[in-house]
Order: structure tokens, then C-alpha cells, then sequence
């Protein structure tokens, strides 16, 4: 109803114009016809009448046309009525004020005045008949009186002729202004549903155009349209260009299955016709043939001016299949490593309790024996397997280090001979117990003197031996050592350790440096071992800035080689330090006198532990006192005056490190030497103890030897 309104003011207000320009044209024209008939002074009253009131109108459609008309469109109504109304009165006074007696032609001049002006003002009024009416009765209906009320025969057919009109007029405007509202109604409804569709044409255009999946529109076997996206998809300039191109030129021959593209995209379309759609997956390729990507195709059958198409809408999924490619490839790396880890525990299993195994054997072996030969033959060996044990768990414990980069490179003055020597000696045994030949070979012209870690060099060469001797079951092994580079402050050293064992594929050698990998599983059941030497050796390569290289065919041998940078070492520091060493036992020994009587306290939780270490102190000519935790020691230390203690890290009531810094704050033990014994060895640790103000650290298990030469050196001058 409100749009009828806002409709019925806008058509209204619109022949507004032309109804003031015609009232004021007919009223001059009125007044010049009358102007000899009637007194000049009620023409002019009635002239400024009709005047002023087209004035107002005027102003009226001037202040219309200023405001918004949408809003509270009845008021406007209204007031578009009341000067219409305005304006009929002042043509109706214009029946009496004007009004020619006995003057019959100009009276007939004047009811065509105003019946001729109803006509036109009732036409432009049609679309409102409440408008209407109050301007047909307010123009017409004062004249027809006063025609009514003059005598005479032909004044009153004149005011029933005019009465009859006005009949006629509102019944035909009655008809005629229902007819406008209709046409008014169905003209709304028309554009609102015109409005409607085009926006949801536009809505659909939109999404449409601004979809990232590409649509395009099939009609038998070519394209009758598609979106901006499938332009940018498959690379073409224009829809025009497109829509010239064929099936065959959007995808490779061959789809990934094997089967011919074509035939499949037939088979595709034929499945989306008899089901109302089908979903799929497609290989696609831009039309330069530069790309091919993976892509989700949806098509659905549609009708289109009666014709019966095909909508595909593809959407891109090369990087959903990547994502899922990488899934799938690091689902694979993790179970692959699950199993790595699985066979790394079950071999770390047999290599520790092999040597554990021999252990307890011998052990009970020594206890049930009474022959002192036969007990000290089974202790050596039960000496061997610990020995054999502990290096597993050092090897361990080197990969932990480098794997938290807390393992150092140390640089100190070595002879290259006397390290490839102890190599010789080490692994003679070996080959003669393998038939195996076994050689070391140096350049002569290698300097060698240098400074360097002797100590992980050795580690290096040891474990690609180990692996060489392990592997090799006839032919021979060689260490070659050569020079690379030489100047003043670097020589660079080629090692090369070649066997002639079993060897390896390439695919045993992509894997080969990876902790806890061997080249198979049957390799591990056959030669066992951690398969930590490699990546142990590798990384400590690295570490002194070096690199390493293999070689090796399956059933011919295998080679690796190394190279290393090393510092020259000078003759006479050589010598100085050749002589320190020579000096050394001597030294230790004269100095291992001073020991003797020295108090000790060993605190110490574990009773086998305090038995091992209180034995070792004794046969130093220690005094032990022990302690079995950390308050028993500050305890012991009110007590009684001690030269050194020994002090485990993790005991029970009070640990290592919190007895540590109870001692320190007592000033009388400021300078009291505190050794460490714990076998956490890593450097997160010895810090922790260092900071905790312990003056020294001994790794367990303990060393003999080590335990005295650190206690020597504590009370060396």
C-alpha cells in the first residue's frame, strides 16, 4: 500500500506543471473572452485568485522535488489533494463571480471553460480518485447552480447538460482511475520482480565471477560459457578464446590410472547425465601444456533455454594432494623410524646383555672355583666385558652429547706414530686371528708432530676398523694416511680405511650414518653391533671440520675416507712435552707417597659402591671415613677434620649438590677439596656440580688408575 502511495504522488507531482500552465493559460484566456461582458474589477479579483493559488502550487512542487518523497508519502497526498481542491474552487467561483446574465452564448462559452478544464485536470488526476471527485463537484457544481437558478428554457438545459457531465465524468474516472491503480499495481509488481531478478542474476553473476573455482558451461561437446577463474586456471586470455577450445585440450592423454583421458571424461559425462551429477577427481593441464595440476570436479546437469547442459565446476586441490603426499611420506618416516628404534633396542638388548651375560657367568664360575688360575682368568674376562659394556654405554652417551651440542673438541700436541702404532697393535691381533692382512700406511713427507684430539681421532679410526674387521671375512684391510695440504699453520690429512668385505648398495649407504641404522636387520643378527660407531664417528668428523666419504659395491669391499685439518707442533714442544710424559710415572709415583694418611671421606649411598671405592682408597694409603648421604656428611665434618671428600650426586634424605652448598657456607670449608662421583656424565652435570662449588668430577664407573692420578693431582704442590 505504501508503494501505491509513493507511485500515486510521483505521477501526481509529475503532471503538476502541466495542470498550473493550463489553468493559467485557460484562465487569461477566460478572462479576455468575458473582459467587454463582465465588470473588470471581479475579473481581476478572480484572476489574482487563480493566480496565487498556481503560486502555491508551484512552491508546492518546488519544495516535492527539494525532499525525499519516500518518506511519509500519505502526507504528501493529502496535501497534493488540498490544492487541487484549492485550485477547482477558485474555477468553480469563476461560475458565479463570471457568470454572464442574459448573456446565453457567453454563458455556453463559459461551461466549456469549465468543463473542458475538469476534463483536463480529472485526466491528470485519474490516478487518484479521492482526488477526483472533490475537484469535479468544487469546479463544476457552483456554475451548474447558478445556470439551475436563471430563468429560462435554455439556461436550464444547459445546467442539466452540465450535471449530466459531471455524472458521466466521475463514473467514467471512477472506472478509469481503478484501471490506473491496477496498471499501477502491476507495474510495482513488474519492477519489483524485475528488481528481484536481477539481483539475483547479479548475486549469481558475482559469485559466479568471483568463485576461486573455475565453472564453465558444457553444450554437447563444446563451451558455451565460463568464469573469470577458469580463465586464470588454465591460462587463456579470454572467454572467446575459451569457449573456441575442445575437451581434449584441458587435460594430458592419459590420466594417472592408465586409461585414455578422453575415454574417461566421456565415461564421466555420461555417469553426471543419467544421475543429475557426478563427482570425480581429474588431472588437468593449462592449454600451454606448461602445467598439469589435480583437481575435484563436480558436474551437474542443468536446463538452459530448454536445453539440457552441463555445469563443472573444478576446483584446484594440487595443494591439498601435496599436503597429503607429505602426510603420508612423514607417516611413512615415523613408523620407518618406529622400526629403526624397535631393531636399535632389540640389538642394543643382545650387545649389552652379552657382555652382562658373560659377567654373571664368570662371576658364578669364580665363586663355585677353588683353582686360583681358573679365578684369575675368570676375572680378566669378566674385566674385558665390563670394559666391553662400557664402551656401549659410552658410545650412548656420545651420540646424547652430540645430539645436544655439548660435545667439545679438544687441542692437544699428539704424535702421529705413536697413535697409529697403538692402532697397530690393537688390530694386529685381529687380523691374525681372521686370516686377514692387515696394514697402516703414512706418507713420509707427513708432519707429524700436530695439535689436534688424538683422543677422538683415535675414536674415528678405531670404530671404521672395528666395522672393516666386522665385515671382512678374507682379503685384507689398510689404513692409508695421506697429505692433502701443508703450510705453516694447517696440514690437511687424507685417512682412508678400505677392506674387502661384503660391501654395500647405495640404498645401504643413503642410511649408513643415521643412529641406531645398520645396512639391514640381518646384518645386525649376523656381525651385531649398536649401529652408533658410523653416526658417532661422522658427526665427530664434522665437528674438527672435516668431512667424510664412502665407497662401496656389494660383494667387492668397501672405503671410506676422511680428511682433517691439524696445527704443526714445533720439535722443542714436542720434546718438552715427550719428556713431561716420560717423567710423569716417576713423578706420580714419588708424589703417590704423599697420599698416604690423607682422610678421606667417602659418601656414598650404595654398599658395593662404598666397598669398590673404600678398597681403592685403601690400597692409596688413604684413611676412609663413610658417609651414606649428604647430612651424614656434613654430620662427619662437625665431627672431625678431613684432607678430601668424595661425594655422590643422588642420594636419598640429602643429594650431592645440596651437601656441597651447605659445606661451602661454613667458612671453615671454604677451600676443602669436594670430588664429585656420579655416573650422570653430561655437561648439564658437571656444570650443575661446578656451580653447586665441588672442585673436581670423577665419572662412574670408577677407574683405579684415573682415581688416583686425579687425587694425586689435587695435593700436587
Amino acid at each position: 500500500m505504501l508503494t501505491i502511495k509513493r507511485e500515486q504522488v510521483r505521477q501526481l507531482f509529475e503532471e503538476l506543471p502541466s495542470t498550473i500552465a493550463g489553468s493559467s493559460l485557460l484562465s487569461i484566456i477566460l478572462c479576455y473572452a468575458l473582459w467587454g461582458v463582465i465588470d473588470h474589477v471581479l475579473i481581476l479579483i478572480w484572476f489574482s485568485m487563480v493566480i496565487v493559488v498556481n503560486s502555491a502550487r508551484v512552491v508546492l512542487l518546488q519544495t516535492f522535488r527539494r525532499s525525499d518523497s519516500t518518506i511519509n508519502p500519505g502526507k504528501w497526498l493529502n496535501v497534493f489533494r488540498a490544492s487541487a481542491i484549492a485550485i477547482a474552487v477558485a474555477w468553480g467561483l469563476s461560475g458565479v463571480i463570471l457568470f454572464p446574465e442574459n448573456d446565453v452564448s457567453h454563458q455556453a462559452f463559459l461551461a466549456f471553460a469549465l468543463t473542458g478544464y475538469s476534463a483536463g485536470g480529472t485526466m491528470a488526476y485519474a490516478i487518484d480518485f479521492a482526488c477526483v471527485v472533490p475537484f469535479v463537484l468544487s469546479a463544476l457544481l457552483p456554475f451548474t447552480i447558478r445556470l439551475l437558478a436563471t430563468g429560462g428554457e435554455l439556461a436550464h438545459t444547459m445546467g442539466l447538460s452540465v450535471a449530466v457531465f459531471i455524472f458521466f465524468v466521475l463514473v467514467s474516472m471512477r472506472r478509469i482511475c481503478g484501471s490506473t491503480v491496477e496498471k499501477i499495481i502491476l507495474q510495482i509488481d513488474s519492477t519489483r520482480r524485475a528488481n528481484e531478478l536481477y539481483e539475483s542474476e547479479t548475486k549469481l553473476r558475482t559469485l559466479y565471477d568471483s568463485t576461486s573455482d573455475a565453472v564453465i558451461l558444457v553444450n554437447d561437446d563444446h563451451f558455451i560459457d565460463c568464469n573469470h577463474a577458469t580463465l586464470d586456471m588454465f591460462g587463456c586470455r579470454s572467454k572467446e578464446a575459451f569457449c573456441a577450445l575442445s575437451l581434449v585440450d584441458l587435460f594430458p592423454a592419459v590420466q594417472p590410472c592408465g586409461t585414455n583421458s578422453l575415454t574417461l571424461a566421456n565415461e564421466m559425462i555420461t555417469s553426471a547425465l543419467k544421475n543429475g551429477n557426478h563427482r570425480f577427481e581429474w588431472v588437468h593441464q593449462r592449454i600451454d601444456n606448461t602445467k598439469t595440476f589435480n583437481a575435484e570436479v563436480l558436474l551437474n546437469m542443468m536446463e538452459l533455454n530448454g536445453h539440457k547442459v552441463l555445469q563443472a565446476t573444478i576446483r584446484d586441490i594440487s595443494e591439498r594432494k601435496q599436503k597429503e603426499f607429505e602426510l603420508i611420506q612423514a607417516k611413512d618416516a615415523a613408523e620407518h623410524a618406529a622400526r629403526v628404534k624397535s631393531d636399535f633396542l632389540a640389538n642394543m638388548s643382545h650387545e649389552i646383555r652379552t657382555p652382562m651375560n658373560a659377567i654373571i657367568g664368570l662371576s658364578e664360575l669364580a665363586l663355585d672355583s677353588t683353582d686360583t688360575k681358573e679365578i684369575t682368568g675368570n676375572l680378566n674376562q669378566i674385566n674385558d666385558s665390563s670394559k666391553s659394556l662400557l664402551g656401549i654405554l659410552n658410545d650412548i652417551l656420545d651420540l646424547s652429547k652430540i645430539e645436544a651440542h655439548q660435545l667439545t673438541i679438544e687441542n692437544t700436541i699428539f704424535n702421529l706414530d705413536e697413535l697409529l702404532d697403538s692402532l697397530n697393535r690393537m688390530f694386529s691381533l685381529n687380523a691374525q686371528g681372521k686370516d686377514l692382512e692387515f696394514s697402516i700406511n703414512c706418507e713420509k713427507q707427513i708432519h707429524r708432530l700436530m695439535y689436534g684430539d688424538p683422543l677422538r681421532l683415535r675414536q674415528i679410526l678405531t670404530n671404521l676398523l672395528s666395522n672393516a674387521f666386522k665385515f671382512t671375512e678374507k682379503g685384507e684391510v689398510i689404513l692409508n694416511v695421506s697429505q692433502l695440504k701443508s703450510s705453516q699453520i694447517a696440514i690437511t690429512l687424507n685417512f682412508q680405511v678400505s677392506d674387502t668385505g661384503i660391501g654395500m648398495t647405495e640404498e645401504q649407504i643413503e642410511s649408513l650414518f643415521k643412529p641406531f641404522v645398520q645396512a639391514d636387520n640381518s646384518i645386525s643378527r649376523r656381525f651385531g653391533g649398536t649401529g652408533l660407531g658410523l653416526a658417532i664417528s661422522r658427526n665427530l668428523i664434522l665437528l674438527m671440520g672435516g668431512k667424510i666419504q664412502v665407497n662401496s659395491q656389494p660383494g667387492i669391499g668397501s672405503s671410506f675416507n676422511f680428511q682433517i685439518s691439524f696445527s704443526p707442533a714445533t720439535l722443542k714442544l714436542s720434546e718438552q712435552h715427550r719428556r713431561k710424559a716420560d717423567k710423569a710415572p716417576e713423578e706420580l709415583l714419588e708424589i703417590a707417597q704423599t697420599l698416604r694418611g690423607k682422610k678421606v671421606l667417602l659418601t656414598e649411598d650404595n654398599r658395593v659402591n662404598q666397598l669398590v671405592a673404600s678398597k681403592m682408597l685403601g690400597k692409596l694409603g688413604m684413611l676412609v671415613d663413610i658417609a651414606n648421604n649428604g647430612k651424614e656428611a656434613i654430620q662427619h665434618l662437625e665431627e672431625k677434620l678431613f684432607d678430601v671428600v668424595l661425594m655422590d650426586i643422588q642420594m636419598p634424605i640429602m643429594d650431592g649438590l645440596e651437601a656441597t652448598r651447605h659445606i661451602r657456607l661454613d667458612t671453615r670449608f671454604v677451600t676443602l677439596p669436594i670430588i664429585a662421583m656420579s655416573a650422570g656424565v653430561t655437561l648439564d652435570e658437571r656444570t650443575a656440580c661446578a656451580d653447586a662449588g665441588m672442585t673436581g668430577f670423577i665419572p662412574k664407573p670408577i677407574d683405579s688408575s684415573e682415581l688416583a692420578n686425579r687425587l694425586v693431582k689435587l695435593f700436587t704442590p
